[in-house]
């Protein structure tokens, strides 16, 4: 707030006394005022700056004259604005005449008076105080007003004038130093750093020279630093105070070290130390130029109208750099160039900045003009052969903008004048950064390539070689054609200018040859022709939809397609890029489409191209997408689609599969290769459902057409799913899993085609039951009465209703001594009908050995995940292989509708051998030679003996008689049947007994006999292979033989066979791959074959291998090798 309601000049005197105005007591305090200074002013801001502190160096020598003090002088700039200007003096005795004090007169002057610290400073730094003669003595005056003054007093002792370098010589300052000192005082005026400087004077003259000094720093700073300076003539000690900035101190009182004011400006002048004020920097600039003008105060203080009118009372008007850049303008309005030569570009952003600022001053007129002046400059020097950086050139164009009527012909004078020497330098980009200079400003440029492309000479000598260098840079062939659209568009009769056209087609094409992908690069160029956002529209026809009709873009479109079927190659697309050629042919006319390819050749790979498309494109392509493609073509798009199809039968898009496998141009059905369609889907499913994802394509092929033709499957689709259950998934339809969600629910048409497959793989029994159905029930009634019959002796022996009590006497003895035959034991390793797993072999090369299987899933499923295993060699050296890699051998071809041959599993044994039924179900088995009695009498051939389904109800027809020696069986024929049981047992042979029978009984027709002590339990071994010695052997059945009752045996001595197989426990186990049964395999039922490599020579054979623990001995068969 204003320290008083007056806007004069106010008074206050402050000193030691009895009393004064706010304290009773003697002590410091305010003797004197102006009436209307407001005691908290007084108090808060007046007094603080009521102080003295005698220089040390008087006060250590005792001095008491009062003119060896130096007086004090402050000048402190209030927040307000207001100014106090004061003087505190030294006194050598107070009142009581005991000790020294210090009397102080302060002057407020208020914010309107102070300005005139900007010019008339000379006022303030020499105005006249109250001495100490004048002090106020008597009592009565305590309290004494002092009245309002207009204007300072004015000392009558002012000093000599002189000029400013005089005075800096009077107090012994050289200019580099003053330079530093007055760029010092600025910047404290503006921040926060503050100035302490010692002058190298008497202690008695210290304020005196500090007065001169500010006489010449007054001088130089500009007007908005005089009225915002503070200072002081005379401190005892550097101390930083508000409001002021510039201290003068007494000598040594500034420290080294002392961190109050380490980083304040120093100027020991009686030490010649500096600090923090180094010499040099950018304001040095301005520094030189204020020092030189207080050799020329008025040509100063022009300067300062001058900046006074740029700056104004904003806040650049105490920003050091503002000044230092308006005095470069200043003294090249003075004719002074050397600020334009040393910074061009500078000066001219300058200038451009001062006349893009709004308003009609004096100021703007005298700026315009000085950037005009500036363009005739460079325009003289252009002229002169100075040809001007790119940056420079952009400073020069931006005149066009701002300069007015005239700029717009000036610049383009330039330019002209410019670009032709720019191009006879033969610069390396061309002279591309001054073009891309003029492009910056859109409305110059279109007047600049107008002028250019009107002029047959300029358009050779600048247009031309700009144009290529503008296409030759673009980024992509889009780019190019981007280009070409908005010259057009810019320049509507560059479309007719040949170089124009020539030099678009040319660099489109090389541009599209060195893409890295064509389809991609094409496509860029198609959709940006058709308008893609790009400023076109006026070329455009209709919507966009169609090419631009204008021969230019015509030929620009055909040259890019004409590239793509060039560059086409069908064994490297990818699916990606054959679904993005649809910017070739949407919208297209036939007449277009006609026109876009060159010759015949180009003409077919357009339309390979459009089947290509289409064909993974559309929801259900047909091969009739297809016609009219040549032969060589058709095969090309095949090979893709197949090449492709992997991923769409993975993901399950099998609409797309039926142009792959048509075998004719028509595209029927019955053209279709549908065995190699049904591999395709089950070579690619295994990845991602393997065997359902094929029942699942099955499922939905039956609703499509060409595979369904009403309610039936094509036929050669059909026999392809027939083919398919053959040769490769035998088991589908034993798997209950699979019946319940893919074979019971099957659509009409597939499923009829699933009930054949499971006929034609049923047994032979079964397929004969099926075709003779009224013979079978016949037979089975037979069988029937049969099985009842027998039961009922049985049980009448059993509970002696028959045979006596001696028949009962002698069925303990005859039990005991026939042991009893264990069941259900299995061969280990042994396949599904009792056969090896896998048979090994090993070529005479000694460089692989052969897994041979039944099945290609059990090869394949050996193949996927093989385990670790070891080779035996014949030295009887051990080689491990850990993780060996298999081959898979070549497959048979197999024949549709045989059975028994892939899958021993599925039926019965092919060649109808070993006890078991045959295909023609003749000679189910041969009765075995076994000991019976003393004698041992042989069974007789049991031709022509059926045996129940399940390989346990055969009926034994013959009977054994006789005793002692002699005991012959008879030939059971039990209901005539020809053929054998679907297990492959057949009927019982007539079995023999004696009394003194003791080492078993002899094995049935298709069932063990139960065999003697160390019989050799070999799995489907030759029933035949029974040794004399009275050990049983046969093959695996169930067959019950009983002893007949008539023959006056013992009842019970009929050995039971019935059961899976024979005891295992019997004899010392076999291995898996050793022992008649694996020798006694048929390597004609292992077609399938998975082979190992031997990487480096064994240096023997190998004898064996070790898979999971079972050892298998190599196989030498003829047929094998």
């Amino acid at each position: 707030m204003s320290p008083f309601s007056s806007k004069k000049i106010g008074q206050q005197l402050y000193t030691r006394a009895r009393s004064g105005i706010f304290r009773d007591t003697e002590g410091y305090d305010t003797i004197a005022r102006t009436e209307g200074l407001d005691d908290s002013f007084v108090k808060k801001t007046l007094h603080p700056l009521c102080a003295y502190d005698a220089p040390a160096e008087l006060n250590a020598s005792g001095v008491k004259e009062e003119s060896a003090y130096p007086d004090s002088v402050h000048l402190v700039q209030l927040e307000n604005g207001d100014v106090v200007l004061g003087r505190s003096l030294y006194k050598s005795a107070d009142f009581t005449g005991l000790r020294s004090t210090f009397f102080t007169h302060n002057y407020v002057i208020p914010s309107e008076r102070a300005d005139a610290l900007a010019s008339d400073y000379m006022n303030f730094l020499y105005a006249d105080y109250v001495s100490a003669a004048e002090e106020p003595a008597e009592e009565g005056q305590r309290g004494a007003e002092l009245p309002e003054l207009d204007a300072l007093p004015m000392r009558a002792d002012r000093p000599q004038p002189k000029t400013g370098p005089d005075k800096l010589d009077e107090i012994g300052l050289d200019p580099s130093s003053f330079k530093r000192l007055l760029l010092a005082v600025m910047e404290s005026v503006g921040g926060r750093r503050k100035t302490y400087v010692t002058l190298n004077a008497p202690v008695s003259e210290l304020s005196a020279r500090a007065l001169r000094l500010l006489e010449v720093l007054y001088a130089a700073l500009p007007p908005e630093f005089r009225r915002a300076l503070g200072f002081v003539t005379y401190s005892r000690e550097p101390h930083s105070r508000k409001g002021v900035h510039l201290t003068f101190v007494e000598q040594g009182s500034m420290r080294p070290g002392d961190r109050n004011i380490e980083k304040d400006f120093l100027f020991d002048f009686s030490r010649g130390r500096i600090v923090n004020a180094a010499e040099g920097g950018s304001l040095q600039e301005l520094a030189e130029f204020l020092h030189d003008g207080l050799r020329d105060p008025q040509r100063l203080e022009r300067f300062y109208s001058f900046a006074d009118e740029a700056l104004g009372s904003t806040p650049d008007a105490l920003n050091p750099e503002r000044y230092l850049e308006l005095s470069r303008l200043f003294r090249i309005e003075e004719g002074d160039e050397t600020p334009y030569e040393q910074d061009r570009r500078g000066i001219l952003n300058l200038l451009l900045g001062w006349v893009r600022r709004p308003g009609e001053s004096r100021l703007h007129a005298r700026m315009f003009d000085l950037l005009g002046s500036r363009l005739d400059r460079e325009l003289e020097d252009l002229m002169a052969g100075r040809i001007p950086e790119p940056e420079l050139v952009r400073d020069i164009v931006a005149y066009f903008r701002v300069g007015g009527k005239g700029a717009g012909a000036l610049v383009l004078r330039y330019l002209l004048t410019l670009m032709p020497m720019v191009t006879r330098q033969k610069r390396k980009d061309g002279g591309m950064a001054y073009y891309g200079v003029i492009e910056s400003d859109p409305e110059l440029a279109d007047t600049f390539f107008s002028t250019l492309i009107g002029n047959r000479q300029l358009a050779a000598m600048l247009f031309e070689p700009y144009l290529d260098r503008k296409l030759e840079a673009a980024a992509d062939a889009a780019m190019v054609v981007r280009i070409v659209q908005k010259w057009s568009d810019d320049h509507p009769g560059l479309l007719n200018n040949e170089h124009f056209c020539d030099s678009s087609l040319r660099v489109l094409g090389s541009k599209l040859r060195r893409s890295g992908e064509p389809v991609s690069a094409v496509g860029g160029v198609i959709e940006t022709l058709r308008g893609d956002g790009n400023p076109t529209a006026n070329l455009m026809d209709g919507t966009g939809e169609e090419l631009m009709k204008h021969p230019l873009c015509i030929a620009l479109a055909e040259e890019a397609i004409q590239h793509l079927l060039d560059e086409w190659e069908w064994e490297k697309v990818t699916l990606q890029q054959v679904t993005g050629l649809g910017f070739l042919f949407e919208g297209e006319s036939e007449e277009e489409r006609t026109r876009k390819v060159r010759g015949p050749r180009g003409t077919d790979r357009y339309a390979a191209l459009r089947a290509a498309y289409l064909w993974f494109t559309l929801e259900r392509p047909d091969a009739g997408l297809l016609d009219g493609l040549s032969m060589r073509e058709t095969d090309e798009v095949q090979k893709l689609g197949r090449r492709l199809l992997p991923a769409e039968i993975a993901a399950g898009r099998y609409g797309r599969l039926m142009p792959a496998f048509s075998r004719s141009l028509s595209g029927g059905g019955e053209d279709v290769d549908y065995r190699r369609l049904v591999d395709a889907v089950r070579i690619n499913s295994s990845a991602s459902g393997g065997r359902e994802a094929v029942y699942r394509f099955f499922k939905w092929s039956a609703s499509q057409e060409p595979y369904a033709e009403g309610r039936k499957l094509n036929p050669a689709y059909e026999a392809a799913i027939v083919h398919y259950f053959t040769a490769h998934d035998r088991e589908a339809f034993k798997d209950k899993n699979n019946r319940r969600d893919y074979f019971d629910n099957a659509p009409t048409p597939l499923a009829a085609v699933y009930r054949k497959i499971q006929a034609q793989q049923a047994s032979p029994l079964v397929r004969w039951m099926r075709k003779n159905r009224g013979l079978a029930l016949m037979l089975m009634g037979v069988l029937a009465l049969l099985i009842v019959g027998g039961g009922t002796v049985g049980v009448l022996y059993a509970t002696g209703v028959l045979g006596g009590s001696e028949q009962a006497a002698q069925t303990p003895e005859q039990t005991a001594a026939v042991p009893p035959v264990e069941t259900g034991t299995d061969t280990p390793d042994a396949g599904d009908n009792g056969g090896p797993a896998m048979l090994v072999f090993a070529p005479s090369d000694g460089q692989s050995v052969e897994f041979r299987f039944r099945t290609a899933e059990e090869r394949d499923a050996f193949a996927a995940a093989p385990p670790g295993f070891t080779l035996k060699l014949r030295n009887n050296e051990s080689v491990p292989v850990a993780a060996p890699k298999l081959e898979q051998g070549a497959d048979p071809d197999p024949i549709e509708g045989a059975t028994g041959t892939e899958d021993p599993a599925a039926g019965e044994p092919a060649d109808g051998t070993d006890g078991a039924a045959g295909a023609d179900g003749t000679d189910g088995a041969a009765g075995t030679d076994g000991a019976a009695g003393a004698d041992g009498a042989a069974g007789v051939d049991g031709t022509d003996g059926a045996a129940g389904t399940d390989g346990a109800d055969g009926a034994a027809a013959g009977t054994s008689g006789g005793s002692g020696d002699e005991s012959a069986g008879t030939a059971g024929d039990a209901a005539g049947g020809a053929n054998a049981g679907s297990s492959g047992t057949a009927g019982d042979a007539g079995t023999t007994a004696g009394t003194d029978e003791a080492a078993g009984t002899a094995g049935t027709e298709g069932g063990a006999g139960a065999a003697g002590e160390g019989a050799d339990d070999t799995t489907g071994a030759d029933p035949a292979a029974a040794s004399a010695a009275g050990e049983g052997s046969g093959t695996e059945s169930g067959t019950d033989s009983a002893g007949d009752p008539d023959s006056g045996a013992e009842p019970g001595t009929g050995a039971d066979a019935a059961g899976s197989g024979t005891d295992a426990s019997a004899g010392e186990e076999a291995e898996a791959g050793s022992g008649s049964a694996y020798e006694a395999a048929d390597p004609a039922d292992y077609p399938y074959t998975a082979v190992y490599r031997i990487a480096s020579p064994l240096g023997s054979p190998v004898d064996g291998v070790t898979v999971d623990g079972q050892s298998y001995d190599i196989r030498m068969d003829a047929a094998a090798q």
